[in-house]
């Protein structure tokens, strides 16, 4: 387990040297031409290319790394879709079976991810009190399975915290990082780091309106959907770090500003970080920002038809150019 004594900076790095073989250091690309439109200096931590297609890989690493004799364990998890997809590919590479507690309406991307790495998947309602019960019912009858949660853990937290590591690392003069949240085991890890490192460094969270543009009338950013978990949301409320609101609009803004000047499609959750900046640029003004990115694991028709429905619409990707 982690000596809890140690300060989390010294804890992330001591961790990131079991890391490295499982996990790929996402570069950070600068974009000139989102910077101008929305008036600060914007550098994307590009966890979307992480080998599992999202940030949750580093935790999960960790958290099983800390564990003794998991010789002939199966592991199980609850998860909107992208901790699960991590548990499985890892759970792959290491010999482990995996289980995943998902709900019905996860995208169905996610679960070809998890059927390719092998997991079996166990699906509930759309609760963390349902899918909680479900592993609860689970470990019942199968005592001897692990769970690996998805962020209420302090291993989870600190493997977490390498993804602001290697952000602060290369990037020394950085003066705002915004991060979406769901569980918030990302922001929590962030905020103990920079606490140690780069007090200095303003740290904004990011989660979703409940009202969107989704199917169901909610967020197109499921993955943030979630409840955040009672450590994480200790350790963000002790440090007093502000969470953004931000609607489905932003987000379809960022997620087009990401396309159209990265080349890339990421999921909504991941575009929240820059929705931030767009609805509300002129907190960020001039600074110099890292946004992270943090998964790709969405139907990437479903962005492109999204992305076309709305363009000239009130949700449209149509900013004006800062001066």
């Amino acid at each position: 387990m982690t000596q809890l004594n140690l300060r989390h900076s010294q804890a992330t790095r001591q961790s990131y040297e079991g890391l490295v073989p499982y996990i790929y250091q996402t570069p950070i690309v600068y974009s000139p031409e989102i910077s101008k439109i929305l008036g600060c200096h914007l550098y994307f931590k590009c966890e979307h290319l992480q080998n599992t297609g999202s940030f949750k890989v580093r935790g999960i690493v960790n958290y099983l790394l800390s564990q003794k004799n998991l010789a002939d364990k199966n592991l199980i998890t609850h998860s909107s879709g992208n901790h699960a997809i991590a548990l499985s590919a890892i759970g792959a590479m290491m010999g482990f079976l995996s289980f995943a507690v998902i709900p019905y309406n996860t995208p169905d991307v996610k679960k070809k991810l998890l059927e390719k790495n092998k997991a079996s998947i166990l699906y509930t309602e759309n609760s963390l009190k349902a899918r909680e019960e479900k592993v609860a019912a689970f470990l019942e009858e199968r005592p001897s399975t692990l769970y690996v949660p998805s962020s209420n853990n302090m291993d989870i937290i600190i493997g977490q915290s390498s993804v602001a590591l290697e952000i602060i690392d290369e990037l020394e003069d950085i003066e705002n990082i915004v991060i979406p949240v769901g569980g918030g085991g990302l922001l929590a890890g962030s905020i103990l780091l920079f606490k140690d490192l780069r007090p200095d460094i303003e740290i904004t969270g990011v989660k979703p309106l409940e009202n969107g543009l989704a199917a169901d009338h909610s967020t197109i950013a499921d993955g943030l959907k979630v409840k955040i978990n009672n450590l994480p949301n200790d350790i963000i409320n002790d440090s007093r770090t502000p969470i953004l609101y931000v609607g489905d609009d932003s987000i379809v803004q960022a997620l087009w500003l990401i396309k159209q000047f990265l080349g890339v499609l990421v999921e909504p959750s991941a575009a929240a970080s820059l929705a931030a900046v767009i609805a509300r640029p002129q907190h960020f003004a001039n600074k110099k920002v890292a946004i992270i990115l943090t998964g790709r694991n969405f139907d990437q028709m479903l962005l492109d038809d999204l992305l076309n429905k709305y363009q000239g619409s009130p949700y449209g990707p149509y900013l004006p150019i800062s001066h």
